[in-house]
């Protein structure tokens, strides 16, 4: 590897790029630690700092003249505090843009007040970078370490198990997006830290937006290589470890991957293909043993955390639900944020059916969890309106996750089990998907209702989602015949939509498409 403070080129080309450049080398010896919700943009309390490994490329917009973009990323206070207490997180940031028109430049707006500029003007959402026939360079700061205690969002700034994780926009101001650009250059002189990035092809405008990024205290490990691979598992995944595991083998960690992208894959994508040829998969730590909560982020590169803890058996992994949870946020479209019940309602709702149809997770333990569980999404005295612009989370998870399986209760029934919601969102994701692409619930309920010639999903949108109509879950639990008994469930065949219940958590190929 080479040394803190070598460039990184971001270059266009016809696939994906990865590139490792840090301080210190891997440690082929060591073993690795895991990575789970999503964003537009997708792991305890330490502040840390470390070398750098980067996996990214960049292309220009058609017609225009190449130009370099450069950042540079450095501590902007000293590593260690001078009184022992916790070591300051803030960085130094360097742009040499090339010369041009004047440009507004910007972060995401929930760090902008943590981002400062010493050479610019601001105007509360973007920086004035002027004219000039010359390079132009600009400076800001940026506290890391307040905007990961303040926000604690793994999709903007937080910390987590002694790494800081959140996405390259909420650290470098990016131009708007009608600028064309060349390459990005990224230089860190992060001495003995190790930075890790992910981007991808497209205009530097887009560079940041949704991309993750990570600042991690131990140097990077690869897992244990007991087949004599690198991280990659498959084409869908490459697997990053931050930190080394105590327990996990590579191909451990490779058989996860593989089978979850496999179960998302076959059940909502094209021709079973998954979308993406490279998500990088980062591991990141935690404290406690077992598979931890995770993001998935599709802005200008698709990729995934998920926290995992030293000592994780490989049985938990079996019984993960997380990354493909995750993934079903990657094959699906994006929406905006007010219409995010239908992104964590869709996954919430999948993810355990896809691995119930996989024989991964019992009938009877994930009907348990519906029947406890779903009420949270339920409208009350203080849900006064339909789903649309939700934001507390009983009515974005659960209230989602119910939206899906009134949904796919009646799609079955009226077809008599030919048609079911997995293959509305099939359609859905074939036609307005992947994850980079941002659609609207009134766009994606219109797919899938011609997918299942059916109005079933425009009819529930107009009730649910934007209407608010009250719903009745013991009369739907009676006509589906299931009830709570003691910690486990009873099932009545003799129920009128016995079928339906049977079907939805039925091993495949039992269950219809």
């Amino acid at each position: 590897m080479a040394a803190a403070g070598e460039r990184i080129h971001l270059r266009p080309c016809g696939e994906r790029a990865a590139l490792a450049v840090g301080s210190s080398p891997l440690d082929p010896c060591k073993r690795a630690e895991p990575l789970h919700s999503r964003t537009m943009s997708s792991r305890r309390w330490c502040l840390a700092i470390v070398s750098l490994t980067c996996c990214t490329a960049c292309a220009t917009a058609p017609n225009v003249e190449r130009a370099t973009w450069r950042y540079a990323l450095s501590f902007a206070e000293p590593q260690a505090a001078s009184n022992g207490g916790p070591r300051p997180l803030v960085f130094a940031l360097e742009l040499r843009a090339p010369a041009g028109p004047a440009l507004e430049l910007g972060v995401d707006p929930r760090t902008a007040s943590f981002t400062s500029s010493t050479s610019l003007a601001f105007d509360g959402e973007h920086w004035r970078l002027p004219a000039s026939n010359r390079e132009r360079r600009a400076t800001w700061r940026f506290d890391a370490g307040a905007a990961a205690r303040t926000l604690d969002d793994g999709d903007v700034a937080a910390l987590r198990a002694g790494a800081f994780v959140g996405s390259l926009s909420s650290l470098l101001p990016h131009p708007s997006d009608d600028v064309a650009a060349g390459e990005f250059e990224l230089v860190s002189s992060f001495a003995g830290a190790t930075f890790v990035a992910a981007a991808d092809r497209g205009e530097l405008a887009a560079v940041g937006r949704g991309i993750a990024c990570a600042l991690v205290e131990t140097a990077p490990a690869t897992l244990r290589l007991d087949d004599g691979r690198d991280w990659t598992t498959d084409p869908e995944l490459v697997l990053v470890p931050l930190a080394p595991l105590d327990v996990l083998t590579f191909g451990e960690v490779a058989r996860w991957s593989e089978r979850s992208v496999r179960l998302v894959a076959d059940a909502l994508a094209r021709d079973g293909v998954f979308p993406f040829e490279r998500v990088p998969l980062f591991l990141v730590p935690r404290a406690e043993p077992g598979v931890g909560p995770g993001h998935a982020l599709a802005g200008g590169a698709p990729s995934i955390w998920i926290e995992v803890g030293a000592r994780t058996p490989p049985a938990a992994f079996d019984e993960d639900w997380v990354l493909v949870h995750e993934l079903v946020h990657l094959v699906l479209p994006s929406v905006a944020p007010a219409q995010r019940w239908f992104d964590e309602g869709s996954a919430t709702y999948l993810e355990p059916q896809l691995r119930a149809r996989a024989g991964l997770l019992d009938e009877r333990v994930a009907w348990r969890a519906v029947l406890d569980e779903y009420a949270q999404g339920l409208p009350s005295a203080e849900r006064t309106s339909g789903l649309d612009g939700s934001t507390e989370w009983g009515r974005v998870y659960y209230g989602g996750a119910l939206f899906c399986l009134l949904a796919d209760v009646e799609l079955r029934e009226r077809t008599q089990g030919r048609s079911s919601l997995i293959a509305a969102w099939r359609a859905v994701a074939t036609e307005l998907g992947p994850a980079t692409r941002t659609t609207t619930v009134a766009e994606i309920v219109a797919v899938g209702d011609r997918a299942t010639d059916t109005d079933v999903l425009s009819r529930a949108y107009a009730a649910s989602a934007i209407a608010l109509e009250p719903r009745d879950l013991e009369a739907l639990w009676a006509r589906l015949g299931v009830a709570r008994d003691g910690d486990g469930v009873r099932f009545d065949d003799r129920a009128e939509l016995a079928a339906v219940r049977r079907a939805l958590f039925a091993r495949a190929p039992e269950t219809p498409p």
